[in-house]
């Protein structure tokens, strides 16, 4: 097992100073102890043996931020995880969408591309794809970057193929989403020219656009500090239609949050909601 690096509180503040004043990125949001484990385990992997080495790093090179960032990013494991979830969706869900003529849909701080591939393979299924504008938005050019290409490797491509097979039995349906590249799969461009990727602070900015039918927004907001956690998820909530439906993580909740008496539950189990 890894030493750990024991960031001290006052190492801590120097980094979050640091990127704040060079990647314009306040962590002040964020819950401080999954924060520093993270920081920590980043110095770790890339070899840094104390905070003052990594600011120097920070303020020498200004591409350095992206990297960090993107590296400290708790990135989602394959596509399809939770397959009841996204099954909910498209029983009692996405039929309720059959009558609009544009379905807006946002994924706020997206970390990989796992669940927008899942969501576009289950719009395409649906026959819904051909009239969604999908968001999908972060905060790190990138995970943007990375995002786009819709690569996925072998191991979790096996990974996702189980669970899709949980889901639904046309295997052949979801292999046609993809064509090879190298020794990757890649998500087909004409699923993934429905998206538009932006970069985008959830917390700090504006929504990039209103009138969301379905804001998908699953294990980021654990993240968050109270006080962030609460502005974040009112100012999603702003954002959808009314009848627009909200998802967040199984293991999630909005208990001592407002909204958690605004919104109706779809499904307690799998933390599906809708706006009056």
């Amino acid at each position: 097992m890894e030493d750990s690096l024991m960031i001290s509180e006052e190492d801590f503040l120097k980094i979050l100073s640091t990127v704040r004043t060079v990647g314009d990125i306040d962590f002040i949001d964020y819950e401080p102890y999954l924060l520093c484990h993270r920081f920590e385990r980043f110095m770790q992997m890339q070899g840094y043996a104390s905070v003052a080495l990594l600011i120097d790093k920070m303020m020498q090179d200004k591409n350095f931020i992206d990297f960090f960032l993107y590296k400290i990013k708790v990135g989602t494991t394959e596509m399809f995880r939770d397959p009841q979830m996204w099954l909910e969706l498209q029983k009692n869900v996405f039929p309720k969408f059959s009558g609009e003529t544009v379905l807006k849909i946002w994924l706020p701080d997206v970390c990989g591309d796992d669940e927008l591939n899942t969501l576009l393979i289950l719009l395409e299924k649906n026959n819904l794809l051909v009239k969604s504008m999908i968001y999908a938005t972060s905060y790190s050019e990138r995970v943007l970057d990375d995002v786009k290409m819709g690569t996925i490797e072998p191991k979790k491509m096996e990974v996702s193929l189980d669970n899709y097979k949980q889901f639904s039995s046309d295997t052949e349906f979801f292999a046609n989403c993809f064509f090879k590249s190298d020794r990757f799969q890649c998500l087909s461009p004409k699923l993934l020219d429905k998206v538009i990727y932006l970069k985008h602070n959830v917390i700090h900015e504006e929504p990039p656009d209103n009138g969301f039918n379905l804001i998908i927004f699953r294990n980021r907001a654990l993240y968050y500090n109270m006080s962030s956690r609460k502005t974040t998820i009112e100012k999603l909530y702003r954002s959808l239609l009314p009848g627009g439906y909200f998802a967040i993580g199984i293991g999630e909740t909005l208990r001592g949050l407002e909204q958690n008496t605004k919104f109706v539950p779809v499904s307690k189990t799998e933390n599906i909601f809708k706006k009056p």
